[in-house]
């Protein structure tokens, strides 16, 4: 059926946005990844307290708060993530249900979680409209549409879908000239639309605030603030260059003082302030902005002390920045080391060195920051020696880690190169978290799948050894005039806390996220790709 035969939409017509859990089986039903978002319903207290940030993620609540600018004024967002073991309860399916356009947002390793929820959905309302954008369904449309799914937003969704409203409203305007959309048409082809330009800075700066699901306002422990979208640099495994095309466009400082004016109103309506986390992939991409910007966060009072955000290697060797980054509020920096082997960077296109990192990483734990690094183990360029290289290299550089495997998210470079080399494992999109090792290692690298896979989970456990607590915060001298000597002490105490807290809740989430339905069933099938096995009952027996 045609989307123009569907039921005809209006501003007081229901409509559900739903975004879908994190587990490793993709179904809908399944519970939630232990250790994620659910983490906040734990019976036990300790292990609520110190669960990872729960961070308010922004697709579906920037649609929500375009509809209600439009007049749509029954719009209910529903975020699974944030429901007792993430699964949806009685209550959202009955919005799902009785409303006349279901919106979807998935990542791809939410995709499948998705797609169910939209089969589920036209089974008990075939007239419904559906419509999904997001990473995943923005790369692979033709699978959204085969599920069932009437329209794909493609990129950036707001734009888009303001004149897909008004195109299910009135009919006016011819669905064909809706930029950046793919649907079947009357016959059962596929049409995708001309790409839609992105938004230029005043388009994004005039966006309206907003609008979460309840109990994301009600659990979530960190704000979310965005100031640009996108990054100027091209690494062969990010997604974001393929979503952005590359391109970096930033927000004008009054739309971001204005959001965290927002953000304190909400804060001061819950009388709850919580800390903020910058969302953007590279906030200090331009220096002299983003020195600005602090300026006025410190100069306002809105940005609230313990915050976090993104930042590439450059960041660090601006002295200036890193004390700007105290001053205003900000605690800790999350950097994409990647690998410390400059050959692999080289091959990923980092545009990085090992020395580099060092520096940047020094200058930040100087300034008094925490140093988060994110780490991809098995990138083209490892070996085994590898492994054990970057466990200490981390140990001895960053106060946090994570540590991944390379993910071949659909449209990257990266991918499709792995494709052409046949070495792409499975397409099981909910084991696309980065804790499960998706590609067949090269030959020169002298590893295999398992090997890698085990090695993941070691180096994890390594690093957040107890014996590891603090030897970083000890060593260090701040060396920072935003935190003077006499509450230098206080400064690193606090910073102690925190890396006993991650060390618990890293071996505790490690240790159930291996115990998982989809990730037990999927690194039975690594072990059988190591050499000849049959599977029998869920039990792995040797063939030879």
């Amino acid at each position: 059926m045609a989307v123009a035969e569907k039921t005809p939409i209006g501003r007081n017509s229901k409509i559900a946005l739903v975004s879908p859990q994190i587990n490793t089986t993709g179904s809908i039903f399944d519970m939630g990844q232990v250790g994620q978002f659910e983490s906040y319903f734990h019976p036990n207290k300790f292990k609520r307290k110190i669960c990872t940030p729960r961070l308010r993620t922004l697709g579906i609540p920037m649609i929500h708060g375009l509809l209600e600018k439009q007049g749509y004024n029954n719009v209910v967002s529903l975020d699974f993530r944030y429901r007792p073991n993430s699964q949806p309860t009685s209550e959202d399916w009955k919005d799902i249900y009785q409303s006349d356009l279901l919106g979807l947002t998935a990542i791809t390793k939410t995709a499948e979680q998705a797609l169910q929820v939209a089969k589920i959905y036209k089974e008990a309302k075939p007239n419904g409209i559906v419509v999904m954008g997001g990473y995943h369904a923005s790369a692979r449309p033709e699978e959204a549409l085969k599920a069932g799914v009437d329209v794909v937003v493609i990129g950036e969704g707001e734009k888009t879908m303001a004149e897909l409203m008004q195109y299910l409203e009135s009919g006016e305007k011819k669905m064909d000239n809706i930029l950046g959309i793919a649907y079947l048409d009357k016959d059962g082809q596929m049409i995708i639309t001309p790409k839609r330009p992105l938004m230029k800075k005043y388009e994004l700066s005039s966006l309206p605030s907003p609008i979460f699901d309840p109990m994301v306002e009600k659990f979530a422990t960190y704000d979310g603030l965005t100031t640009s979208r996108g990054c100027p640099f091209d690494c062969e495994f990010c997604g974001v260059t393929q979503f952005y095309c590359g391109k970096y466009t930033t927000f004008t400082d009054e739309a971001v003082i204005r959001e965290l004016r927002h953000l304190d109103d909400l804060s001061k309506n819950r009388k709850n302030r919580r800390s903020i986390f910058v969302e953007d992939d590279n906030f200090a991409a331009m220096q002299i902005r983003a020195m600005r910007l602090l300026g006025r966060f410190d100069k306002t009072g809105l940005f609230p002390p313990g915050s976090g955000v993104q930042v590439k290697k450059e960041a660090g060797l601006n002295p200036q920045l890193n004390e700007q980054f105290v001053r205003s509020g900000i605690t800790s920096v999350y950097v994409g080391v990647e690998s410390i082997s400059d050959k692999t960077l080289e091959k990923a296109n980092k545009k990085a060195t090992r020395e580099e990192y060092e520096r940047s990483i020094k200058q930040w734990r100087e300034a008094g920051l925490w140093v988060h690094g994110m780490f991809i183990v098995g990138l083209d360029g490892d070996t085994k020696q590898s492994f054990e290289e970057t466990k200490q290299w981390a140990i001895e550089n960053v106060h946090s880690a994570q540590f991944f495997a390379p993910v071949p998210l659909p449209g990257t470079t990266m991918t499709k190169r792995m494709q052409e080399e046949g070495r792409i494992i499975t397409e099981k999109w909910s084991l696309y978290d980065g804790h499960h090792v998706l590609l067949r290692p090269g030959e020169e690298q002298g590893f295999t799948a398992w090997e890698l896979q085990k090695a993941i989970v070691n180096i994890t456990d390594q690093f957040y050894d107890y014996k590891n607590i603090g030897k970083l915060i000890l060593k260090d001298k701040i060396n920072n005039p935003s935190i003077p000597e006499k509450q230098q002490f206080a400064w690193k105490l606090g910073m102690l806390k925190k890396s006993l807290s991650l060390r618990v809740y890293a071996h505790w989430a490690l240790g159930n996220m291996m115990k998982e339905p989809g990730t037990v069933a999927y690194n039975l099938q690594l072990q059988a790709m190591e050499k000849p096995q049959i599977l029998k009952g869920g039990v792995v027996f040797s063939s030879g």
